[in-house]
Parts: structure tokens; sequence; C-alpha cells
């Protein structure tokens, strides 16, 4: 396929011209969205993946929906990646730059 056609070009956010594969996606929030207009509880969605799949595109839809439904929403806006530590390490010192990594064989 000729790149400058490829509707799945990452784009940090900015909707492509197509969404495809999303629809279960997109039908489990309406549920979702549905289901606490009545009342009833719902499960919390988790999202990840690697960057370029489309989690800001997706959560941008699922405000869509629920700014139709009458929810109110906020911007959605990516804030980065944070350091995973394992459980044991204090945190990091917010005024320090992260320790560099060396690989060892």
């Amino acid at each position: 396929m000729n790149k400058r056609e490829n509707p799945y070009t990452p784009g940090a956010g900015r909707k492509p011209r197509t969404l495809a594969g999303r629809d279960q996606d997109l039908e489990s929030f309406q549920s979702l969205v549905e289901r606490l207009d009545a009342g009833s509880y719902e499960r919390s969605l988790i999202y990840t993946g690697l960057r370029g799949v489309g989690k800001t595109v997706l959560l941008m839809e699922f405000d869509v929906l629920a700014s139709e439904a009458g929810w109110a929403t906020t911007d959605v806006q990516e804030v980065g990646s944070h350091h995973v530590r394992r459980h044991g390490q204090p945190p990091p010192d917010e005024h320090e730059p992260p320790a560099q990594s060396q690989a060892t064989h």
C-alpha cells in the first residue's frame, strides 16, 4: 500500500480518516455509559498499548459518546510515560534526572 494512502499512519492523537477495528471498544463504552445512566454499576476500562496504536484517538471518541449522552467531560491530553517503579523502590526524586541504566553481559 502507498504510504500516502495508508489510514494507519500514527498521528499523535489526530483522528484518522477511518477508525478501523474499534467497533467492539466503542460498543463496550456505549454500553458502560448506558448502564451508568440507568444507575447501574460498571467496571472501569483500561487501555494500554504501544505508541501509535490509537489509544488517544479512542479516548477522544469516548469523549464524544459521553458528551452526546449528557455527561460532563474534559479535554483528553497525553501526558507522557511515567517511570514504573518496582515494589520496594523509593519514588524517583522529581528534581533529579532519571538514572541511566547500564547493560551488563
